[in-house]
């Protein structure tokens, strides 16, 4: 891995924005791994009744954001101790510096 940095998004559906964001991860010298594409997006209706303004989050948004940690959690155990890890929303972020400034300016 490009500077002892990994990049990470989870996305549970293509999305041709996935793309772009592989693609400006690509020019700042890294690689995008993209969690939970084989999984699908699986509808949950244990609170699909409830009404949305009791809950914060409805219940399917909440399980996205569970599934989200769980699939970091899953891929990052195996990471050295020392990997940087970047953890990006899937749809709406595009890497505008190279990878090795945004790791330089970490470790500052």
């Amino acid at each position: 891995d490009a500077f002892g940095v990994r990049v990470f998004t989870f996305a549970d559906q293509f999305h041709p924005m996935l793309c772009h964001l592989a693609r400006s991860v690509e020019l700042a010298g890294g690689w995008l791994h993209v969690m939970g594409l084989r999984e699908g997006r699986k509808k949950v209706a244990l609170l699909s009744d409830a009404p949305k303004e009791q809950h914060q989050w409805h219940f399917e948004d909440k399980f996205v954001m569970l599934k989200k940690h769980l699939f970091l959690y899953g891929a990052i155990k195996r990471l050295p101790a020392n990997m940087t890890v970047i953890f990006v929303d899937a749809f709406d972020v595009l890497f505008q510096r190279p990878l090795k400034e945004m790791v330089e300016k970490y470790h500052e």
